[in-house]
């Protein structure tokens, strides 16, 4: 069987050491990774998933784009059925959700154009899924940066940012069981900036929202935290010049872009929910890092082009 395209990629990405490979070797082209981008990553007994999503080409005289699913486990990667039901020509920004060690389900933006896309759940259970579920439907504008987390009582948590016709504010839905998603409602009221780019964490308790909004002068992290029913009063989290986190479940890192210094910064969350150690890179470098432990438990970013940097973290206080 022939070995899938991104194989490589895949494993560095979730951290798998490659298996051995033969004189052939394996190319990843530049064509192909940007074909089938990586979006989520979850952690499914001895092994992980991967989702991404693809372009397999035009129908009809119009681009569409799919969903891609990976197994990966004994340093293999197997590629996985999605759900099914596609309809609309675009499905984007896959967010996988695991409980208890196992698949709960997959999150994911469908719709014919960008600016009108629906969020969407399909549950997992018994190696199949489930018919798929509508979220959200079409909003007067675009809705994009979906975000999810489980909760520590099982409960699921999704969030993205929605224009309300006004400007983006960042909306959430929960779900108890592995369906019948809550009323989509907003995380704080309108305060008329725009807030983009909501990443979840999930925290004792709950989960803590990470999100990039106006202050008034230029844009800037800020945080909520969610105990289950109602959200706390946004706090600034981050420096003037910090924009759009992500959040890495496993090793609890929020990495955002930093405008002042031009870089990349990161801090740690512990699962208490406070952030800590965090530190600020200066880097021409516009990919998002990825984050590496040396053997002595230091950490390094490398970059898209293999550079790596030193993270020297400066300790807040607790």
């Amino acid at each position: 069987m022939r070995a899938h395209p991104l194989f490589p990629a895949i494993l560095a990405l979730l951290g798998v050491a490659a298996p051995a490979i033969g004189s052939a070797g394996l190319e990843v082209s530049p064509e192909a990774v940007a074909a089938e981008r990586i979006n989520s990553t979850a952690r499914i007994g001895e092994g992980r998933w991967a989702a991404g999503v693809r372009a397999p080409g035009v129908k009809n005289g119009e681009k569409r784009q799919e969903l891609t699913l990976w197994r990966v486990a004994d340093g293999q990667v197997r590629p996985q059925a999605a759900p099914g039901g596609q309809r609309a020509l675009l499905r984007s920004e896959p967010v996988l959700l695991a409980r208890g060690g196992e698949l709960a389900g997959l999150a994911w933006l469908e719709g014919d154009r960008s600016d009108r896309l629906m969020v969407r759940w399909a549950s997992f259970s018994n190696g199949r899924w489930s018919a798929t579920e509508q979220v959200t439907s079409r909003g007067p504008g675009s809705q994009m940066a979906l975000s999810g987390a489980v909760l520590d009582d099982g409960s699921l948590l999704l969030a993205w940012a929605a224009f309300d016709g006004t400007d983006d504010e960042i909306y959430f839905a929960t779900s108890r069981g592995t369906g019948l998603w809550s009323e989509p409602r907003r995380l704080h009221g309108d305060n008329r900036v725009p807030d983009i780019t909501p990443a979840l964490l999930a925290v004792d308790g709950g989960a803590l929202a990470l999100w990039s909004a106006f202050d008034g002068e230029q844009y800037r992290l800020f945080s909520a935290r969610f105990d289950g029913d109602r959200w706390s009063a946004a706090q600034p989290a981050g420096p003037p010049g910090s924009l759009y986190p992500t959040v890495d479940a496993d090793s609890r890192l929020v990495v955002y872009r930093s405008t002042s210094p031009r870089g990349w910064g990161t801090f740690a969350v512990n699962p208490a929910g406070r952030m800590q150690n965090r530190a600020v890179v200066a880097t021409p470098q516009l990919a998002r890092p990825q984050i590496e432990a040396d053997a002595d438990g230091a950490l390094r970013w490398r970059f898209a082009d293999g550079s790596t940097t030193a993270v020297r973290y400066e300790v807040l206080p607790r």
